[in-house]
């Protein structure tokens, strides 16, 4: 995962995570964006989270419509996804 900027998500049109860290996969595109920002080695975990497919890389400020979020309280629990920077 690299970070791509910041991003909102949005639920069934309600803001769920404001101004929030956006990550990408570069092998899948994946997409997640983040209540915390898993960039940072202090932060040890995600908060509230949407995620996406993507086709290709997304925008400096992505916009995220789905209808559900997740909440992540460890960051070593996403231990299929690899944090550029954090080893």
């Amino acid at each position: 995962m690299v970070p791509r900027g910041y991003g909102y998500v949005y639920v069934n049109g309600k803001e769920v995570v404001s101004r929030g860290q956006t990550s990408q996969c570069t092998k899948c595109n994946t997409v997640i964006i983040s209540q915390y920002n898993p960039f940072f080695i202090t932060t040890n975990k995600l908060g509230y989270y949407g995620n996406q497919g993507a086709s290709e890389p997304v925008a400096q400020v992505t916009y995220m419509y789905t209808d559900r979020v997740y909440y992540n309280a460890n960051i070593a629990d996403m231990d299929s996804y690899m944090w550029a920077g954090r080893g």
